[in-house]
């Protein structure tokens, strides 16, 4: 399995070297190096919000988790309070393990990489060689980018799409690895 720090620094190159034409691409270009810079200096990055985002509901019982719909589960995961409330939840962990491995299997890169950065804030013992992160790692393509349908949809001449595609799903898995990193990171310092 790739390491953390290789994929990260493959996705800084391909950042480096993204053509950015709008606004938005160039802030988003701009906080994925800011996040890659940040790592030198231990600070996590963090895109959740102090409340539920709109459309989350809150879950009585983390078995609501499946019940929840793709993107309910996705707002859901995107909160600082969705980690709140299964930290204290037994077997939450193991939940989530479970719910990433299941979107593996449907190859939802963005499904898997919110929920092993939701892991991140409610797991004390990351064991990043668990196969939800073997396969957010392995989908890194050879640009440095993640995103599986680039290629495909630059032959199907959309390739403006893809680009952008590609950077939106760069910026979320690498948000997860400098979050999972900075953990890892934090959890060495404990130990010594």
């Amino acid at each position: 399995m790739k390491k953390i720090t290789e994929v990260i620094g493959a996705a800084a190159i391909w950042l480096q070297n993204y053509n950015a034409e709008s606004g938005q691409e160039q802030e988003m270009v701009s906080y994925g190096l800011q996040l890659i810079k940040n790592l030198d200096n231990g600070i996590a990055p963090s895109l959740y919000d102090n409340i539920l985002p709109e459309g989350a509901d809150p879950i009585d019982d983390i078995t609501d988790l499946i019940a929840l719909d793709r993107e309910a589960l996705l707002n859901f995961c995107r909160s600082y309070q969705s980690a709140d409330l299964l930290k204290t939840a037994e077997g939450a962990e193991s939940l989530i393990k479970y719910l990433s491995h299941s979107f593996a299997r449907a190859d939802d890169i963005q499904m898997v990489s919110v929920l092993l950065r939701l892991l991140v804030l409610i797991d004390h013992n990351l064991d990043l060689n668990d196969d939800g992160w073997g396969f957010l790692l392995s989908q890194q393509q050879a640009d440095g980018s993640f995103g599986l349908l680039s290629a495909e949809m630059m032959l199907m001449g959309t390739a403006d799409r893809a680009s952008l595609s590609s950077l939106m799903m760069t910026i979320e898995v690498l948000t997860t690895l400098a979050m999972a990193l900075t953990a890892t990171r934090a959890m060495q310092h404990q130990v010594i």
